[in-house]
């Protein structure tokens, strides 16, 4: 019944006359449930709990309350403790130093806090660039020395 491509949200729905609904409201997979509702198509893709899936009339809804609560995803950098450094980076266990160091700056790159200077992020956001600019400065740091400490061994 539902895709791989949608979302759904658990809902209660109450509609002018009085009669109340509850079931799954299916959405795009990219899709708030704020951003259903506020479009201007006339129908809201509604599944009953029973199964029964209908399309309601957006002016006949008088409220949509979520069952569940609605939680934005949240942005959390790789726990540093548990940080695999060749993963971090991209890059499987032998790769060439140089190899190395163009994933290291390809990377430095994207997540470079002056990229983001001066734009209006969330706070969450800047923290997460941040916070994903050092791992990887950390994790080519570790992959070099590692590598400089096996060069050394072999000589």
């Amino acid at each position: 019944m539902f895709g791989n491509n949608q979302k759904i949200f658990d809902v209660a729905v109450e509609l002018v006359d009085g009669m109340s609904l509850t079931g799954k409201v299916v959405t795009a997979a990219g899709s708030s449930l704020e951003g259903v509702l506020s479009r201007e198509t006339p129908f809201l893709d509604f599944t009953a709990a029973d199964g029964q899936r209908q399309f309601l009339a957006k002016h006949r809804i008088a409220a949509v309350t979520p069952l569940e609560p609605l939680r934005k995803p949240e942005l959390r950098p790789a726990d540093p403790d548990r940080l695999d450094c060749f993963e971090m980076l991209g890059l499987t266990r032998g790769v060439s130093l140089d190899d190395a160091r163009e994933a290291f700056h390809r990377l430095a790159k994207l997540y470079h806090p002056d990229r983001i200077s001066g734009m209006d992020l969330p706070g969450e956001v800047v923290r997460y660039m941040n916070e994903m600019s050092r791992q990887i400065n950390l994790a080519f740091h570790a992959v070099r020395a590692e590598y400089q400490s096996g060069r050394r061994a072999a000589q």
